[in-house]
């Protein structure tokens, strides 16, 4: 294989949540299309303590809304049901 170009390849990372990350090779290497593990193994997290991110609760507010329809759902499936045994028994 005759290489006619390198590409060049743009990472990027959020200097907010990852204090520190070591490329394959160190020296302007890769982050993540690497071969190896070694930038997750040395990647250094910012650590919040006590902060709170003022995120929103969006994810729990749509799970839980979520459960209560499926629990409807099943509820209403099960006296659908047991009305329709009932009715057979007679």
């Amino acid at each position: 294989m005759i290489a006619l170009y390198y590409p060049n390849d743009l990472e990027g990372y959020r200097k907010d949540r990852i204090a520190n990350i070591t490329p394959i090779p160190e020296d302007k290497g890769m982050l993540y299309g690497g071969s190896g593990y070694w930038p997750f193994y040395t990647l250094e997290a910012v650590t919040t303590s006590g902060q709170d991110d003022g995120g929103s609760n969006a994810g729990v507010i749509a799970g839980v809304a979520a459960a209560v329809v499926v629990l409807l759902g099943g509820g209403f499936f099960l006296a659908r049901r047991r009305k329709g045994v009932a009715d057979e028994r007679e």
